[in-house]
């Protein structure tokens, strides 16, 4: 999977921080010399799934030296992968898949505790120049949501707030990639061809595969894509009445890292991000969400396959 963080402005926004696992003692996991003028980190990764604990510092000319905790108000919300803009493993802008919701916590001392978080004081946890900068501990819950999370500290001042990201554990069928591609090598089968949706099957874990759902389903029509070597793509959407006129979507792709193959916009019945587990002179296959959930309730992924026609 490709992995992503949101970095926002001091002044207009909050600051997004991610963090790596710190589950090491504090001396064993010292902090690097980085800091983006607010926050200390180590590095920018999202936390594990089975459950990781984070360390934030504030490196302002604030130095918290009273109960920092009184003033915090923290928030959740689902996330997904920003596609878009990544520079230097920092992600300017996320894609939020619920809303953003106040976390209801209670206070024992001088420690936050949340369903699935606990916030803890780290007093003077660094030094730099002629000032100590306190900070907190973060330890979350495995996540086993089935959505990528985020956890927002909402300090006083705002512009101190932190966002943190933590993985889910992702649902996989047993349907394997047979191999696995870099940009060019994908670009060569991609491009040269376009590609026809003719097959849509919901699968459960262990790799069952539902009928067919462009047989099953009436009214879906004919879906083709045609790349160009641009990184745009081409949506031809056929409706399946005859009297319907043909849609034509023109859109961007991206290939990335693991197989992740995204549209940064789409035209059913083809998801917006696709796994390719599969690309040959004959087909590709894909994962990607699960189409018909009320009929497979015991799916958990898509498999999406594209016939291949070579361009003239």
């Amino acid at each position: 999977m490709n992995k992503y963080v949101l970095w926002g402005s001091l002044c207009l926004s909050c600051v997004a921080v991610v963090l790596s696992s710190c589950k090491k003692d504090e001396e064993e996991t010292p902090y690097t010399d980085e800091y983006n003028g607010i926050v200390y980190y180590s590095h920018q990764t999202p936390l594990k799934s089975d459950g990781d604990t984070i360390k934030i510092i504030w490196a302002t000319d604030i130095a918290y030296e009273y109960d920092i905790n009184s003033r915090f108000n923290i928030y959740s919300c689902g996330w997904e992968y920003e596609r878009d803009i990544s520079m230097a493993g920092l992600v300017i802008g996320e894609r939020p898949i619920s809303p953003e919701v106040e976390e209801e916590a209670t206070m024992s001392g001088d420690t936050i505790m949340g369903e699935w978080f606990t916030v803890f004081p780290i007093v003077s946890a660094v030094y730099q120049g002629t000032k100590f900068y306190n900070g907190v501990k973060v330890a979350m819950s495995p996540n086993n949501t089935g959505k990528r999370r985020r956890l927002k500290l909402e300090t006083d001042p705002f512009t101190l707030t932190a966002v943190i990201y933590q993985e889910c554990e992702e649902q996989t069928p047993k349907l394997p990639v047979f191999k696995y591609f870099d940009g060019a090598e994908f670009d060569s089968l991609f491009v040269s061809s376009t590609w026809t949706v003719n097959g849509i099957y919901d699968v459960d874990k262990n790799g069952n595969l539902s009928k067919n759902i462009l047989t099953t389903i009436d009214g879906l029509g004919s879906l083709t894509i045609d790349p160009a070597e641009s990184g745009a793509v081409r949506f031809h959407h056929q409706p399946t009445d005859p009297d319907q006129t043909e849609t034509v979507t023109d859109a961007a792709y991206t290939f990335q890292t693991a197989n992740w193959l995204t549209f940064d916009k789409t035209v059913a019945p083809c998801p917006q991000t696709l796994k390719v587990l599969e690309i040959t002179d004959k087909q590709m296959r894909c994962l990607g969400e699960v189409y018909d959930k009320a009929q497979s309730p015991n799916a958990i992924k898509g498999l999406y396959v594209f016939k291949r026609q070579v361009k003239e």
